[in-house]
């Protein structure tokens, strides 16, 4: 759910992710009203996760989903959108990126070098904010109790109770700019703690954008979010470290599959849904989900799952620009 707060600032009333697909005004909708650029970018040449959660809105959607390779060549050019939305491999096809239990952090920790890679060595690095997020916490123990929410969203209408009426566990979030000076510890300078919605408010201060995500994209959470401009300090740019040499691609290259026996998690099970309902051109049913829920459950279903749909995918979309 934290990523539709991302990138909505609601999850539908839902508590968990077994609500999708969801058909609820995003971020990008409000940017192609106002004609702002915008691009998810998927390291998987299975279904993006944003499209999975958002399945009736952009499965369609050629002009703004492509690979991460497309990334890198818009980095080069410095020709970069005016949001861009980056999504790890959450596996099973490819080696899991996303850090999420219980794989390897790895291949999350190449993946995010590799990005970083790209934007300090591109002609827009000094234009470019980079916020890298965590959707959840990893299941350690934080003493911190969750905070009460300033302004509660409508009652979960999953069955679970919940009335959205404080904050979830802290997750990590890494802010990177020219104009954030080295060694940055930051908090929220008001009483409301920074959350996912954070991105979507500085997007909307930033670009001039109230009027329209009052009508597009209401959501009290991200009208009581803090910004991130807090955090830029520094009235000119400064360089963005290079990073030590790492032998993790080769690392990531030595490391076997899975085993058959390793159970999915979520995320892995919805990506595979979703590459179904993909190749029947409509959203899966619920008793089909259930039922697809019932078959996904290790890697060895992953496989089997995987062999009879792949051959039915178009070929991954050519980079654009």
């Amino acid at each position: 759910a934290n990523r539709a707060f991302a990138q909505a600032g609601s999850s539908a009333e839902h508590v968990n992710n077994n609500g999708w697909p969801w058909n609820i005004p995003t971020i990008f909708d409000v940017l192609e009203v106002q004609g702002l650029s915008w691009h998810v970018y998927n390291d998987s040449v299975l279904p993006s996760l944003t499209k999975t959660m958002f399945f009736e809105k952009y499965c369609l959607n050629t002009d703004n989903f492509s690979g991460i390779d497309d990334f890198q060549h818009r980095c080069q050019s410095g020709d970069l959108p005016v949001f861009s939305f980056l999504e790890p491999s959450f596996g099973p096809y490819e080696p899991d990126e996303s850090y999420h239990p219980p794989y390897d952090v790895t291949a999350g920790e190449a993946f995010l070098a590799k990005i970083y890679t790209m934007l300090r060595t591109s002609p827009a690095r000094d234009q470019t904010l980079f916020v890298v997020l965590f959707d959840e916490h990893g299941g350690t123990y934080d003493h911190v109790i969750p905070p009460q929410a300033p302004r509660s969203l409508p009652p979960a209408t999953d069955g679970n109770g919940f009335t959205f009426d404080r904050f979830g566990v802290r997750v990590p979030a890494i802010v990177i700019s020219s104009y954030v000076a080295p060694g940055t510890l930051f908090r929220s300078g008001t009483d409301v703690p920074y959350d996912h919605a954070s991105v979507l408010a500085t997007l909307r201060d930033w670009l001039g954008l109230s009027g329209a995500f009052r009508t597009g994209l209401p959501s009290p959470r991200i009208a009581t979010a803090p910004t991130l401009g807090p955090v830029l300090t520094l009235k000119e740019p400064r360089d963005w470290p290079a990073l030590q040499p790492v032998a993790a691609h080769a690392a990531i290259a030595a490391q076997p599959a899975p085993a058959d026996a390793v159970r999915l998690n979520d995320n892995q099970r919805a990506i595979l849904m979703a590459l179904g309902a993909q190749v029947a051109k409509r959203p899966l049913s619920l008793p089909e989900k259930q039922m697809a829920g019932q078959q996904l459950q290790t890697h060895s279903d992953a496989r089997t799952w995987l062999a009879a749909l792949m051959p039915h995918l178009p070929k991954p979309d050519a980079p654009t620009g």
